[in-house]
């Protein structure tokens, strides 16, 4: 793959410039359109993940059974998410920014 990469780019370079410009753009197109695919298929994969464990969790809900963490502060949630030191500085001064 990388060996017809870098032919193609050696065939686009004997282009003239204007020809390399609108190549460019047809390209952005293109690669905006894969990105737009793919974050439709993450989603779609996603909420069809969610979907399968939802009337689960609705039933163990109307059992009254704990279906998840509970979290006791906006720190303890981000942190389960994986935040960072850094990251939590940044949102206590975001925060401390809102409340001004």
């Amino acid at each position: 793959m990388i060996e017809t990469l870098r032919q193609v780019m050696e065939e686009v370079e004997q282009l003239d410039e204007h020809a390399q410009q609108e190549l460019a753009e047809k390209l952005r197109q293109l690669l905006d359109e894969l990105a737009k695919e793919r974050r439709a298929a993450a989603i779609a994969r996603q909420n069809a993940e969610w979907s399968e464990g939802l009337d689960d969790v609705l039933a163990r809900i109307d059992r009254g059974e704990r279906v998840g963490p509970v979290y006791h502060s906006e720190e303890e949630f981000l942190r389960s998410l994986g935040a960072t030191d850094e990251e939590m500085a940044e949102f206590e001064r975001e925060v401390a920014d809102q409340e001004q």
